[in-house]
């Protein structure tokens, strides 16, 4: 059987290798796995587990197969150096110590969600190898476009998650749909660019990107006044601005289509962890920006001599609301600054509580329910109303 193992090809994915030995050697999926690394187990199409059974088999080092055929570099590229190290130790194990490395790889595998590939690659390979094979820089979320030929990338019917059906078909097999009708943008072909960048980055190389980080380059290019706070608002609409459409396209998730996670990335110490898609439609946009003279997405008090008016009390409860709605829709908890900013209140508020009772009213039911993570303590046996309906006004 050992024998029948296909040999990695350029780019190629592992889950296209566990595809070709499958079609060589005639056998089910699980009994080639099972026969080649003595374990009972099944690959998948992003799969990053027992590379230290299979590497001898590919004729190839453990840390080569990883780095050369799976998205584990883009996948890691911004992870902190400890959950790093720790992500690397698992994509080297076998057994139960590589059961984790499917949480690391979802953030591409749950955004391209059906197999791709170039049609001019396919038909190359069949030349030159007698078929074709899957690419990573073809499976990438953000990446709509072959960067070798340029064409529009096919998206199939098949999908990257799943053994229920494990499809056998090869590009040059499959059909497909053209991912774009119109002609690739600007911003397409920057991120597309940067996301190949974080897959083919040199062992080790891992990327910083913080709050701090992307506040520096705002103010390098004009687009924030040093002493101020960016304006969540202004920022949304300024990347989708950038982007020319909306993120559906790149794979971006329903939830996250409103882009309300841009203001968590300007704010110091929020705590959450972005995936890479996320810092590279954050990073394209800025590097599209030509510098400005004037501040865009300055954060301004409104009223006179800086105090909130009604209206504004009045229309941040309403996306407070708003976005409260989406956490309880997704069943998700969350810290009361961290939904503030993401209503593009929190600076105002923290500094002048007193001036927007309505933004407290909420804030007093968020604390209450279900989903904050910080509960109030339940002092009287009154239910408070629920935080997901409209705001008196």
């Amino acid at each position: 059987m050992r024998y029948l193992v296909a040999r990695p090809l350029p780019d190629e994915l592992l889950g296209s290798v566990w595809v070709r030995t499958v079609r060589h050697s005639g056998l089910p999926v699980r009994a080639v796995a099972r026969a080649v690394t003595g374990r009972k187990w099944a690959p998948g199409f992003f799969q990053v587990a027992h590379l230290t059974d299979l590497a001898p088999l590919l004729e190839m080092e453990p840390m080569a197969l990883l780095w050369k055929h799976t998205v584990f570099p883009y996948a890691t590229a911004f992870f902190e150096r400890p959950v790093y190290e720790a992500a690397l130790g698992a994509a080297l194990a076998t057994g139960a110590g590589a059961i984790g490395m499917g949480a690391v790889t979802q953030s591409a595998s749950d955004l391209v969600r059906f197999k791709r590939f170039c049609t001019t690659c396919a038909r190359e390979e069949v030349r030159r190898w007698g078929e074709s094979y899957w690419h990573r820089a073809h499976n990438l979320p953000g990446v709509l476009a072959c960067e070798k030929h340029g064409t529009v990338l096919h998206e199939t019917d098949q999908r990257t998650a799943g053994l229920k059906n494990w499809d056998v078909r090869l590009p040059h097999e499959a059909a497909g749909n053209r991912m774009l009708k119109q002609p690739l943008g600007s911003f397409d072909r920057e991120l597309a660019r940067r996301s190949l960048a974080m897959l083919n980055r040199e062992f080790g190389e891992q990327v910083s990107r913080d709050a701090t980080w992307y506040r520096t380059e705002l103010l390098n290019r004009g687009l924030l006044t040093p002493t101020r706070q960016v304006n969540s608002e202004k920022l949304v609409r300024w990347v989708q601005s950038e982007m020319g459409g909306s993120g559906q396209r790149y794979g971006l998730r329903e939830q996250d289509l409103p882009l309300g996670w841009l203001a968590l990335m300007v704010r110091p110490r929020s705590g959450h962890p972005f995936i890479p898609l996320k810092h590279l439609i954050f990073e394209t946009a800025l590097a599209l920006q030509v510098p400005r003279a004037s501040p865009l997405l300055d954060h301004v008090p409104s009223g006179p001599s800086g105090r909130p008016t009604v209206e504004l009390d009045r229309q941040y409860a309403i996306a407070v609301t708003k976005v409260v709605d989406g956490y309880v829709k997704r069943g998700e908890r969350v810290r009361i600054q961290d939904a503030l900013t993401e209503a593009g209140c929190w600076s105002a508020f923290r500094h002048s509580r007193t001036n927007f009772p309505r933004v407290a009213d909420a804030v007093v039911r968020l604390r209450a329910s279900g989903i904050s993570l910080r509960p109030a303590p339940q002092t009287s046996p009154k239910t408070p109303p629920p935080l997901h309906s409209k705001p008196d006004g």
